[in-house]
């Protein structure tokens, strides 16, 4: 499931990882990706950290570690923040990116590694 509240990146990930045959979920905002999780568990979660809609990335990543069916998914966390790796990793992310550093197929390489 990729989070992400950007249009166009959303599109970006849903493309690149459907090449990869990944089946793709997408939500714009937390409450988008919590009603998602009320019916299906996805293996692995793209995760911005600013999200609109009051609620955040790290307020999800909270929520999901909380709940015994989603505490064991693994959290790629995507990001413009660069301060904010050590808050995510005491939440527990499997990994921590900062967009303006990485492309895209690098982001694809960490989500594909990530599901071996």
């Amino acid at each position: 499931m990729i989070v992400e509240d950007d249009p166009k990146m959303q599109k970006l990930y849903q493309e690149a990882l459907g090449r990869q045959n990944f089946e793709v979920l997408i939500a714009a905002n937390v409450t988008q990706a919590s009603g998602t999780l009320q019916n299906r568990v996805p293996d692995l979660i793209v995760l911005d950290i600013m999200l609109p809609g009051g609620k955040n990335g790290f307020d999800f990543l909270e929520e999901i570690r909380r709940k015994p069916e989603t505490k064991h998914v693994k959290v790629l966390v995507v990001t413009a923040l660069d301060t904010e790796r050590e808050t995510a990793e005491k939440i527990g992310v499997s990994g921590y990116i900062v967009k303006p550093h990485s492309s895209l197929d690098k982001i694809v390489e960490e989500i594909v590694n990530l599901l071996k």
